[in-house]
């Protein structure tokens, strides 16, 4: 798949999204990423957030915060804002590439110790086809 420079969600969106999204894309290129890395990682981000791409979404019963879910219950704490989420994720991600194939490296994310587990993955890319 390729995939353009200028990252775009298929249904239409506000203006605030789409910005939020083309930050996140330009992030992502800056450390390297292949279209398909960048790609993952914007479903990871758009599944992760409940479509919201909002820095103060709240999930797992208010225990996760944030567009990458920090999960504040063990004591982690997301940056305050979208721009510094997002730049931690794309180094956090540019680190798991390098590290591991695509699909593990997703995996990876969303716990240090994961063993693959197919369902989640599939939930993120079902999220990938949001994207054109």
């Amino acid at each position: 798949m390729i995939f353009s420079a200028k990252a775009y969600m298929k249904d239409r969106i506000g203006a605030d999204v789409q910005e939020k999204i083309l930050y996140a894309n330009q992030a992502l290129r800056e450390r390297g990423l292949t279209d398909q890395q960048v790609l993952y990682t914007l479903a990871l981000i758009d599944h992760e957030s409940v479509g919201s791409w909002s820095e103060t979404i709240v999930g797992d019963g208010g225990c996760s915060i944030g567009i990458a879910q920090w999960n504040k219950c063990v004591g982690n704490i997301a940056p305050a804002t979208y721009e510094e989420q997002v730049q931690l994720i794309a180094d956090e991600m540019a680190s798991k590439f390098a590290e591991f194939d695509d699909l593990t490296a997703l995996g990876k994310h969303n716990a240090p110790s994961w063993d693959y587990n197919e369902k989640y993955i599939n939930k993120v890319l079902e999220s990938a086809k949001n994207f054109i």
